[in-house]
């Protein structure tokens, strides 16, 4: 394998590393402003949770929660669970 060799004629150590940081933080810059935003979390109900896994009762999805295949979030009486979450749990359920 040969290697490639490059040579800098002209150019200080000093001006090399400034160039090089300026292109540098050029490159992340660019980058960092052409970062899409994730998505935000989709959080469902008991009942949006039974009827994405395929008709299940709603006692089935408190069950799988009291068992720890489903995490539930809980604002005062209010329960929700997380999409991917819940999509996660059923790839586990079915392997």
């Amino acid at each position: 394998m040969a290697q490639e060799v490059i040579q800098f004629i002209g150019v200080t150590p000093r001006q090399f590393q400034e160039d090089f940081l300026k292109e540098t933080k050029t490159f992340i810059t660019d980058l960092v402003q052409n970062l899409k935003p994730q998505e935000t979390e989709t959080y469902l109900t008991r009942k949006q949770v039974a009827e994405l896994i395929g008709g299940i009762c709603v006692g089935t999805v408190r069950n799988w929660s009291k068992e720890g295949i489903l995490t539930e979030y809980a604002i005062g009486r209010v329960i929700r669970y997380k999409k991917s979450e819940v999509e996660n749990a059923m790839i586990k359920l079915v392997k």
